[in-house]
């Protein structure tokens, strides 16, 4: 009786957390949501989803979150946050962002704009054909705690 008792409170709270995660097999995005939600997250260059992780260099990727929401609302307005990280196979940075949205700090986005978000990565120089970047993506939301994160091993061809 202790174990089924221990087991559903152990289920409760993991269902109260609202975290997501998923694994895309075909291009290894790796994506966590906790307190925001979303309906799809993919990859795409040229407007073409991708259905693995290469790039032709020159190129930008594109992340796409589309159905996203949970975003704390003030006026009907949402404040969101989305940072990203590349580094090579060294782990050295070749590009941090720290706020890409940091320009609607005062206005905010509507819940609708808010609702599909994207980033984007423009691949040149100093980056490689032939070589592996790891991406790293964060949104957040400004007003309340939640946040998806993403990661993918972007390699350029």
């Amino acid at each position: 009786m202790k174990n089924l008792i221990l087991f559903a409170l152990t289920a409760l709270l993991l269902n109260s957390c609202e975290f997501k995660y998923n694994m895309n097999g075909l291009t290894g995005l790796e994506t966590k949501a906790s307190g925001l939600s979303y309906e799809d997250c993919f990859l795409s260059v040229n407007d073409q989803r991708l259905t693995n992780n290469e790039v032709p260099l020159g190129e930008t990727a594109v992340c796409m979150f589309t159905g996203v929401n949970g975003f704390v609302q003030e006026d009907n307005m949402c404040y969101v946050g989305a940072s990203m990280i590349v580094s090579d196979e060294n782990g050295n940075e070749l590009l941090n962002e720290s706020d890409l949205f940091a320009q609607y700090e005062d206005e905010g986005l509507s819940p609708q704009d808010a609702g599909v978000l994207s980033l984007s990565l423009s691949t040149g120089s100093p980056m490689e054909a032939g070589k592996t970047y790891n991406w790293k993506m964060r949104i957040w939301d400004k007003r309340g705690k939640g946040e998806i994160t993403a990661t993918v091993a972007v390699k350029l061809k």
